[in-house]
């Protein structure tokens, strides 16, 4: 395709290919960004309750490097308490 004005006639049976392949990448996208999150939010669940047996004397396993994202994990576990 060229830049500028000119524009290409497209067959049918293109337009159908586009509208599939766009269709496939928007829903691939969707369906790892809710994976992302789903991932995410066992992740800080899992962090909150390490940080909650850490009150309580926690053993040398629970003793991790948390990440940066810390805030969330930390809200949960004093809610829980």
């Amino acid at each position: 395709m060229e830049g500028g004005g000119g524009s290409v006639a497209l067959s049918d049976d293109t337009k159908k290919r586009v509208a599939a392949a766009k269709s496939y990448i928007e829903n691939m996208y969707k369906v790892q960004h809710q994976n992302i999150q789903e991932r995410y939010a066992r992740r800080v669940t899992v962090y909150a309750i390490l940080l909650a047996g850490q009150g309580r004397g926690g053993s040398r396993t629970t003793q991790l490097r948390l990440p940066g994202r810390l805030a969330q994990a930390r809200c949960l576990a004093a809610a829980s308490s």
